[in-house]
């Protein structure tokens, strides 16, 4: 029996090793993409350099080491937040979709903004224009309160941020 040698080509190795070379620089080009820009949508009450200071977004990061979760959490910690949409693609954008509570009144008692969602926040001085709660209101009917005025429509709802 004879052996036979296989001849190895030079073009195909040459081919090979060409496009492992560019999936590899591929790959690193992925890995190494920087955050170029950030867009927010859905922000009224708050400032687009509020939520990317609250989201601890850092430009010098890769695109794909963000943690999308964590953004989302950090966001959420912010009463204001109601919810939060991030994505991101290949050309360095984060894409950042927010939806806020409105602002329904100022509670004099408790010295706090009472939102939408039934939380409350700190009046900070940056929100005016809202109506003023003086007196007393049992709890039953404070919670009734909320969900009545939660309902409306925000055409008719003045907001400004000052």
């Amino acid at each position: 029996m004879k052996k036979t040698k296989k001849k190895i080509r030079l073009s195909g190795v040459i081919f090979m090793l060409l496009t492992i070379y560019l999936l590899g620089m591929l790959l690193y080009y992925f890995i190494t993409l920087p955050v170029k820009s950030i867009n927010i949508k859905g922000n009224i009450l708050l400032t687009d350099s509020q939520i990317i200071s609250e989201s601890k977004i850092d430009y010098n990061n890769s695109i794909f080491k963000l943690s999308t979760n964590k953004i989302k959490n950090n966001l959420l910690k912010n009463p204001l937040v109601e919810s939060v949409n991030i994505s991101r693609n290949l050309k360095g954008t984060i894409n950042i979709e927010i939806k806020e509570s409105k602002i329904l009144f100022y509670n004099v008692l408790t010295k706090k903004l009472v939102l939408s969602n039934g939380k409350e926040m700190e009046d900070t001085g940056d929100y005016v224009g809202f109506p003023v709660l003086v007196n007393y209101v049992p709890s039953n009917i404070y919670k009734t309160l909320i969900k009545s005025l939660a309902k409306i429509d925000d055409s008719n709802y003045k907001k400004e941020h000052v």
